[in-house]
């Protein structure tokens, strides 16, 4: 069980030993420091790979969050985790609402499944962004997924 973050901040964590071709349901509950429980949250599903074609150790479900407060203030940080096929060619762009790039990431250029990446607010220029709502863009192999983020000063 992973430490709580701050209020409103996403939550992820590994979930080990799932088994191949395996559909699996998640709903969670959350108790605060005098017991209180929430109801349970919206149910989600997924279902695991099969055997075939999967190699080396880690996850195994791609996956795209945001490690860092949302609005953000001086800089975001987030956590791809990769597909197999996608490990060699990662991108992680920042758009904005008028759907122009403004920036891409270094996603780094190694075999890792798990990628860590930070974004200050600047355009690939290294100018700063103006106070806004900005979509970050992973993809890889055919995974794709967005994350809005707030940038405000």
């Amino acid at each position: 069980e992973p430490p709580p973050l701050i209020a409103g901040t996403p939550q992820v964590f590994a979930i080990e030993g799932l088994a191949f071709s395996t559909t699996y349901w998640l709903a969670m509950v959350t108790l605060d420091e005098v017991g209180n429980r929430s109801p349970v949250s919206n149910v989600s599903s997924f279902t695991t790979p099969s055997q075939s074609g999967v190699t080396g150790s880690g996850p195994l479900v791609a996956g795209f969050h945001l490690r860092s407060s949302n609005p953000m203030r001086s800089t975001a940080l987030f956590e791809l985790v990769l597909p197999p096929e996608g490990a060699a060619a990662a991108s992680i762009e920042v758009f904005d609402v008028m759907g122009r790039i403004r920036r891409r990431l270094d996603s780094g250029s190694s075999q890792e499944r798990t990628v860590s990446v930070s974004w200050n607010g600047c355009d690939d220029s290294g100018r700063l962004l103006p106070d806004g709502i900005y979509f970050v863009s992973a993809s890889a192999g055919s995974f794709r997924q967005i994350l809005r983020l707030v940038l405000t000063r």
